[in-house]
């Protein structure tokens, strides 16, 4: 079989999106695709990988060369796409380290990427997880020669696994967490048996798995070890952490007065015995007094200033010694002065706190460094620093005083707690002297103190509060652990070796002989620890699981433990949970982040270089769990919740999706926890009984849900229909009664007010009613334990609920989804509602078992010897009759019990299973992918897209809204796709989507409607048909994930209908949102501009957007009927020698346009190139004008003239209007056409500059290019924001395109130049070459030293870069032709010839410079060093600033994005293909990339504001920003 493939994606940074509380985890030999979008040229990634369990060695500043020598290093590849991939191999289990890096150059260092760890899974992690672990003490199984039978009694249960505390030799404190030699058995227990005699043991259990405590943190008090010199820096004392000394004194005051009080000795308190607060008050003003403030903790935070002072003036060159000689500074309020910086580096500095008396140091190298600078020897005094550390002394004396405070403040706690909570009054005189309140330090037998470990509520676990400089073990804010000292590891192997050492040998003994490994307090383990032993533990055994016990407080934290140890599985337990609902949230969240739920959403899945791959994502989720129903260490639930509780606990973790675990006792109902400290008690083994009782009848409840006031009778063929039962009114209008029956088949009927309200019989089955009665639990459990392997071999899908507070359900499902079993239970967390109703998944067909509690528990008696179990009686027996009705699906309870537990059976309806068959057929049936082939793009076009305009257009519809999401972005399938592929990528089944679709068909039918209303002709309408039928006739909760697959159907098909197989992704995606501009609506079928502002009626279509826009929507598709159909309808409108850029569906079309013409010959060129035909020159098109004037041509139509032209004759027309001058005023110029324009603005005059060959035009009222955007608030009305009269660059390369073609068109092509105003002929080609000559020398802007500086047309006090090309020549204003802008880029996109190649790399060069950001999906519309550059667009701006007010700046400094593909043209044209490698090409584009495909709009937007930052009034999907991208792409591949 082959394996599925999965990918992962590294952003730039290297970052795992979405993985911060979430880790990723893969199997053993898994081979995943990396994928990582490209960057801008010349940055190479590789990724870094671990070799085998080999450390991590540092990275930073070091070369690709260098890292190579510790670590597996490989490089990416590119893709089809321009990106990077590379397919890793994990043949490791653990955590796998990946680390994205970019080479740049090989003596460089390399740019290194965040580190990320996977974790993965060993081979056998799935059948562990389906195990229920149990915990056994090792006391309690008695000596190692009874192991055998006391673990053979729980295999007999179900039990397949087993967890051990720790099993080594213990010290004086009979803890089993106080290990004293972690290398040796406990004798106690195992006499002389070895380890290997340990393993013989497991070996006899060849299906069960074992499971040990590892214990990293801590060590018994009297471990012999620690006094050994090789260990000396493995504890915390005084020579390695000084700032521990005064806290030691602290400690031994506290233990001094703790044996004389009781010895009697306190002349104030001559008792030994502590009763109540009153007490309480006089011990502490005692020890207070007498013991903590004769300590003189103060002077521990003091500087002793003399010695510092005389320090520093020794160590400096030259410094002054009076404040008087002090250098006075400028008082700048920017700059720190020098006598601010040493106050602030002596707070900095500071060291040594706590260490001895007057001992407060400082870092001196840092201070004295700083000091001996010749800027600043001066400005700092003696006297002054000395004034600093008397400062400093009165803050630190301060901060000890609330030490101080706070450490009696703890203290008095601690003696509340072990005194007066613990009603142990009594105070002893020990050795230890730790009677009073446990010890913080341990003194050793050589005479030094160590501390001792505990923890910290709230404390930040990635740090270590014995090397914290926060004084935690002076003030007293340490649950401390006296027996146990806290091991020291450093912060490399070489601070402690021998440590690291022994305890690796320690693990390592553990992992040859355990399945996995429970890390003991792993949140208080130094995480480079627990990495460095988990990976050597792994070394000894590859398959080890590892188990952590951690509360972080944070999941994000926990996810840090979890990724660096690799832990397979966090320790949890239920005990917490207060509610059914919290209960069913911790099983969800732990249930592996609800992957496997019933009704689980599609993976998302990605097709990256061609549609023959298909990726499926990765996806970060939460560490799945062992969760314990009761640990081992914690409280009993029988104590905290009540002997009801357990039952009900024990069968939702068996029915969990995740690892179960319980504690020998639990089935038992030992009603207090087993102490792991003193429990020497041994486990009874005896046989568990149960009892068999089988009834000749049983009960039978009846339920009618009526209304007030009603008589209600069931009749039945029990007693032959003679007499009704009456039921009696018991709640809410619910009616009720019960009735004992024998075994057999019978119907029956409602009756109420006399009235039959059952039109059929119901059938009641009665089975022999075999009851069981058990007093433990144990049998009980084999039952729940043979249901969990059928759960988890069947059943693999779970689904959790609660009903109220109190009622806890979970349903697991078959793969085929049609089999479901269904636990309900009551666990105790209050009174239930007896009168619930639960809807089951299917119809009922079997009840596999239903327990409850009878009240009663008898506890036994006092037994030194054994554990005895509590008596207990829970039923057992499948009668759901007792207790509901069954009505359809649903179960209507009268009888609910607390710890009530039903496993029931279901199976959905014959119609919903031959459904969920069909439609995994359908949804995965290829050969229909010819339904969508036929599709015009008009219907491809309905079928995905419409936004709301033009469906408002199309079908008189708005938009369907989802509740609590919002309204969808098209009305096609497009529309909801984003929402579906947000709910997949974390299976968020809680998705409003989801809910709408699980409450009702509304979605569905939505979009069926619109299918069936307009291409119900089409043969895909029909299947578009059956599909939703089908969807909605299965069950409710499947019916989101079989949208998602439906709606992916439609997108992937639609997609393989205008791409080939082997398209790369962002191609296929390009081509795709192409099509979201050809709509045909009633009020026009011409291509849309842009959604959703450009989209219906006058609106919808431009000139320029259109033939700007042409050669990529149109014939990169294929599309040549539309783009025919495009040419001859604004050819027909030509009017004046222009194109109109409005069109207006030909009605009323606007002029003030002087580009759209040239684009439109451009368009002509390129469809005939695309044809290889020059025919459709000779098409004639009627003309929409019949002359210039407006009173001629209605004078003219009003006779009935027809105008018919060729395509060539027009084009001849816009050619010869130029030559001889356009000059005209817009037809009903005023409010009528425009109310921001000023008069002088309508009036459009053009022509041909006869001393250069380029058109020139344009006033300084209108704006005719593309930068079109007029004033419209009162501050700048009728002034456009960026005129370009004269002759723009871009026009003046379009004009050389334009002229090229006509005249290599000929003969097809009737023309060969123009008449000018001289009434010369002016050849094409002759007109071409004008050009050419005066180009360079008219648009250059040269070096101001240039040779031929003379040559060019240069206004000095103008320029502000050199060495690029003027916007536009000729102007008005002509400050405005030196502003760098984006246009000649365009221009050398489309006539790299016109520029001198070297001129033209060095603009291109300038305009990424200046133009360009590292997130610009667009170039910028002018030099961020202009005046009036606006790095924003708002439209809705209502100020006075000039530059900004109704978005004025809309092409001064916005970003837009169809310029951004003629730039990228422009650097092939001008570099060569052969010196743009597919890297450096398609670096470029990662952006387009990257929004394009998260885009909900599927699209490129027109503009963004400054640095690709999305902009609210920009088009979100633009026609000519798609096209020029696409045209880009397509021309370079």
């Amino acid at each position: 079989m082959l394996q599925d493939r999965y990918f992962l994606e590294l952003n730039q940074l290297g970052e795992i999106e979405a993985s911060h509380d979430k880790a990723i985890y893969v199997h053993l030999n898994w081979i995943v695709r990396i994928f990582v979008r490209n960057r801008k040229q010349d940055y190479y990634p590789y990724l870094i990988m671990q070799k085998g369990y080999k450390r991590v060695h540092d990275m930073d500043n070091q070369t690709l060369k260098q890292i190579q020598h510790h670590h597996d290093v490989k490089p990416f590849t590119l893709d089809s796409s321009g990106d990077w991939k590379l397919d890793v191999e994990f043949p490791f289990p653990g955590a796998a380290y990946l680390r994205l890096c970019w080479f740049v150059a090989q003596d460089q260092p390399v740019i290194l990427g965040v580190e990320n760890h996977i974790i993965v899974q060993p081979n056998n992690v799935e059948k562990l997880q389906e195990l229920t672990i149990q915990t056994l003490l090792p006391y309690c199984l008695g000596k190692f020669e009874d192991y055998e039978k006391q673990i053979r009694s729980q295999v007999e249960l179900g039990y397949e696994a087993f967890h051990l505390p720790p099993i080594q030799q213990l010290g004086q404190s009979t803890s089993l967490y106080a290990i004293a030699d972690q290398q040796r058995l406990n004798t106690d227990i195992f006499g002389n048996h070895s380890l290997d005699d340990l393993k013989l043991l497991f070996a006899k259990f060849p299906n069960t798995h074992f499971f040990i405590d590892i214990l990293l943190n801590h060590t018994a008090f009297d471990s012999k070890w620690l006094v050994e010199p090789e260990f000396e820096n493995a504890t915390y004392n005084v020579g390695n952490s000084p700032h521990l000394e005064v806290a030691i004194k602290l400690d031994c005051a506290i233990a001094e007065f703790s044996n004389k009080l009781g010895q009697g000795l306190l002349t104030q308190y001559p008792r030994n015995t502590i009763y109540n607060e009153n007490d309480l008050n006089q011990i502490m003003e005692i020890l207070e007094r007498d013991y903590i403030r004769k300590l003189n903790i103060h002077d521990y935070f003091q500087f002793n200033i003399n010695g510092v002072v005389n320090e520093i003036h020794s160590r400096c060159n030259k410094i002054v010694i009076e404040k008087s000689e002090q250098q006075e500074e400028n008082q700048n309020i920017f700059i720190k002065s020098a006598s601010e910086m040493i106050l602030q580096m002596i707070g900095q500095e500071t060291i040594l706190k706590g260490y001895k008396e007057y001992g407060v140091s400082l870092n001196y190298e840092v201070l004295v460094e700083y000091l001996n600078k010749d800027e600043n020897y001066k400005k700092v005094s003696l006297e002054y620093i000395r004034e600093l550390l008397q400062y400093y002394n009165l803050q630190y004396w301060n901060e000890a005083e609330q030490y101080i405070k706070e450490a009696v403040n703890c203290t008095r706690g601690q003696i509340t707690w072990w005194k007066l909570k613990q009603k142990n009054p009594q105070v002893e005189v020990n050795e230890k002297g730790d009677s009073l309140v446990p010890r913080y330090f341990t003194k050793l037998s050589n005479g030094k103190y160590v501390a001792n470990n505990g923890w910290i509520q709230g404390f930040d676990p990635l740090n270590n509060f014995a090397e914290n400089q926060d004084h935690h073990y002076l003030r007293r804010t340490i649950v401390i652990w006296g027996d146990l000292v806290k091991l020291r590891y450093g912060h490399k192997k070489q601070d402690s070796p021998a440590l690291w050492k022994y305890m690796k040998k320690y693990v390592q003994q553990m992992a040859q002989i355990f399945s996995g490994l429970r890390l003991d307090n792993a949140h208080s383990t130094p995480m480079m620890v627990g990495e460095y032993m988990m990976r050597n533990a792994r070394k000894a055994n590859q398959n080890i699981l590892v188990f952590a016990e951690l509360f972080t407080g944070s999941s994000e934290k926990d996810s840090i433990f979890t990724k660096t140890m690799g832990i397979n599985c966090l320790v949890r337990e239920t005990n917490r949970c207060h509610d059914a609902g919290h209960l069913n949230r911790e099983l969800h969240y732990y249930s592996g982040d609800g992957r496997m739920s019933i009704g689980s959403l599609p993976k998302l899945e990605e097709q990256f270089e061609s549609m023959n791959e298909t990726f499926t994502l990765l996806q970060p989720q939460y560490s799945p769990a062992l969760i314990y129903e009761q640990s081992h260490d914690n409280e009993s639930l029988l104590s905290t919740h009540g002997y009801k509780h357990q039952l009900p606990i024990a069968s939702l973790i068996s029915f969990s999706g995740c690892m179960g675990g319980s504690v020998r006792g639990y089935d038992q109902f030992i009603p207090n926890k087993l102490s792991v400290v003193n429990e020497r008690r041994l486990y009874n083994i005896d046989q568990p009984l149960e009892q068999l009782i089988i009834q000749k009848q049983s009960v039978i409840v009846f339920r009618y849900d009526g209304l007030p006031n009603q008589q209600v009778e069931v009749f039945g063929s029990w007693n032959q229909w003679q007499t009704g039962l009456v039921l009696d009114l018991a709640i809410n209008n619910i009616y009720s009664s019960t009735l004992n029956l024998n075994e057999g088949q019978y119907e029956y009927k409602y009756k109420v007010n006399s009235n039959w309200v059952d039109q059929n019989n119901r059938i009641l089955i009665i089975q022999p009613n075999h009851q069981k009665l058990h007093t433990t639990m144990e049998l009980v459990r084999l039952k729940l334990n043979q249901i969990k392997k059928e759960l988890n071999t069947e059943f693999p899908f779970i689904l959790c609920q609660n009903q109220g507070d109190t009622i806890q359900i979970i349903t697991r499902e078959t793969q085929d989804r049609c089999r479901s079993k269904v636990l309900i239970t009551v666990p105790s967390f209050g009174i239930p509602n007896t009168f619930t109703s639960i809807k089951l998944p299917g119809q009922l067909i079997k009840v596999d078992a239903i327990f409850y509690h009878d009240d009663f528990i008898q506890h036994p008696e006092q037994n030194n010897q054994y554990i005895e179990a509590s008596q207990v009686r829970i039923i057992q027996h499948s009668n759901i009759r007792e207790f509901a009705e069954i009505c359809d699906d649903h179960l209507n309870f009268v009888k609910l019990p607390s710890s009530f537990t039903a496993i029931l059976e279901c199976h959905i309806i014959p119609e919903q299973q031959n459904n969920l068959q069909s439609l995994d057929l359908i949804l995965n049936d290829h050969s229909q992918q010819q339904l969508f082939n036929e599709l015009t793009s008009s219907q491809l076009n309905y079928l995905l897209f419409m936004s709301e305009p033009e469906e408002r257009d199309k079908n008189n519809k708005g938009l369907y809204f989802i509740p609590n999401y919002r309204q969808l972005i098209y009305a096609g399938f497009a529309g909801p796709r984003s929402a579906t592929r947000e709910a997949q990528t974390i299976n968020n089944l809680a998705h409003p989507v989801c809910e709408n679709l699980r409450n009702g068909n509304w979605l569905i039918d939505y979009l069926n409607d619109r299918v069936q209303y307009q291409l119900s002709l089409l043969q895909l309408s029909k299947l578009i048909n059956t599909i939703t039928n089908q969807i909605k006739n299965i069950p409710r909760h499947h019916i989101p994930s079989y949208f998602c697959k439906f709606i992916d159907f439609i997108y992937n098909h639609s997609i393989q209908s205008i791409t080939n197989l082997q398209t790369s992704q962002f191609k296929r995606e390009l081509k795709l949102a192409s099509y979201q501009f050809i709509a045909d609506l009633p009020s026009s079928k011409s291509m849309a501009a842009g959604l959703p502002h450009f989209t219906t009626g006058w609106a919808r279509s431009w000139g320029r957007d259109t033939f700007i826009s042409f050669k990529g929507i149109y014939l990169e598709n294929g599309l040549l009927s539309e783009a025919r159909e495009a040419l001859l309808t604004f050819a027909s409108c030509l009017r004046h020698g222009l194109i109109p850029n409005l069109l207006d569906s030909t009605n009323n079309p606007r002029y003030n346009c002087r580009d759209a013409c040239w684009w439109y010959i451009k368009a002509v060129k390129d469809y005939i190139q695309y044809v290889q035909k020059p025919d459709i020159l000779k098409e004639e098109v009627q003309m929409v004008f019949l002359d210039d004037d407006i009173d001629k041509h209605y004078q003219l139509k009003s006779q009935g003239i027809v105008i018919k032209r060729t395509l060539a004759d027009i084009i001849q027309k816009i050619f010869q209007s130029h030559a001889t001058g356009i000059k005209f005023r817009e037809w009903r110029a005023g409010n009528q056409i425009d109310n921001c324009m000023q008069s002088e603005g309508f009036n459009i005059q053009l022509g041909l500059d006869e001393q250069t060959g380029f058109i020139v035009g344009g006033n300084w009222l209108n704006c005719l290019t593309w930068m079109d955007k007029m004033g419209s608030s009162d501050v700048n009305r009728g002034i456009p924001a960026t005129s370009r009269d004269g002759a723009p660059i871009e026009l003046t390369a379009l004009l050389k395109v334009c002229l090229d073609f006509v005249s290599h068109s000929q003969p097809h092509y009737p023309y060969d130049g123009v008449i000018c105003t001289n009434g010369k002929k002016l050849l094409f080609k002759e007109w071409s070459h004008f050009l050419i000559a005066n180009f360079e020398k008219q648009y250059y802007i040269p070096k101001q030293h240039d040779p031929n500086y003379q040559d060019y047309q240069i206004v000095e006090k103008h320029v502000r870069h050199r060495q690029i090309y003027k916007d536009i020549v000729k102007s008005s204003k002509p400050r405005n032709e030196y502003q760098l802008r984006c246009n000649a880029s365009v221009a050398i996109g489309l006539a790299p010839e016109l520029f001198h190649k070297e001129k033209a790399m060095f603009h291109l060069a300038t305009v990424e410079a200046y133009l360009l950001r590292e997130n610009s999906i667009g170039i910028k519309t002018l030099d961020p060093a202009a005046s009036e550059y606006i790095h924003f667009y708002d439209n809705s701006d209502q100020s006075h600033i000039f530059n900004v007010s109704h978005g004025f700046s809309y092409h001064n400094g916005p970003e837009w994005v169809w310029v951004y593909g003629y730039f990228i043209k422009a650097l092939v044209a001008i570099h060569g293909k052969e010196n743009i490698n597919r890297q450096l090409f398609y670096s470029y584009l990662s952006n387009h990339k990257t929004t394009l495909h998260q885009n909900e709009w599927y699209s490129l937007p027109e503009m963004t504001n400054g640095n690709g930052e999305y902009n609210v009034f920009s088009c979100r999907a633009q026609a000519w920003s798609i096209a020029c991208i696409l045209e880009a792409v397509s021309e370079y591949e």
